[in-house]
């Protein structure tokens, strides 16, 4: 495998040649100083290494004839590369781009994010209701209208839950409300 250059002269972003001298890299995480053809520092940029696979189709329609590291496209930066002026601030992503990574090879197939909520179970109320009933009835469970309406369509499909029809707007603008009726089983 072909790994990233330690250091390099390269027109990443259209700005003019630029120098990169590689500061720092343990396993996928790396760190590069970017300074001017004059020899003054510009920014660190400290990124996950990305591979590009054997085999990987090039725009051209040809295939990638041998796997290599790549330096991050434009595209990757806010996401897992990031250009930071400080030092301390880089040392500091790169800390937290170790972890990214090595949770990820810890748990394989788990993105990061916000965890999801164990929420408690719908609470449909009795006789006919409107979204907006069921909205008010489940929010302090934790229950938002786009993930209410998700599970009402799931209702209808089990049979749980039929719409007998609309409801005028009390405001008369905007579209009727629909009406629903939980079925007894």
């Amino acid at each position: 495998m072909k790994t990233l250059e330690y250091t390099f002269v390269s027109n990443q972003d259209q700005m003019g040649n630029m120098n990169f001298k590689q500061v720092r890299r343990e396993g996928d995480v790396a760190m590069y100083e970017r300074s001017w053809p004059n020899g003054d520092f510009h920014s660190y940029e400290v990124f996950i290494v990305q591979s590009v696979k054997a085999g990987a189709k090039l725009p051209n329609g040809a295939s990638v004839k041998e796997t290599y590291e790549r330096y991050p496209t434009k595209n990757a930066f806010g996401k897992t590369a990031y250009a930071i002026v400080a030092k301390v601030n880089a040392d500091e992503r790169f800390e937290e781009l170790k972890e990214d990574v090595k949770y990820k090879k810890e748990n394989p197939g788990t993105r990061r994010g916000r965890k999801s909520k164990a929420t408690a179970e719908v609470i449909v109320p009795s006789g006919s209701f409107t979204m907006f009933d069921l909205t008010e009835k489940n929010f302090k469970n934790g229950w938002t209208k786009p993930r209410l309406y998700l599970k009402l369509q799931e209702l209808i499909k089990d049979g749980t839950v039929k719409c007998i029809g609309d409801q005028p707007n009390v405001r008369r603008r905007g579209k009727p409300a629909k009406v629903y009726v939980k079925l007894k089983h």
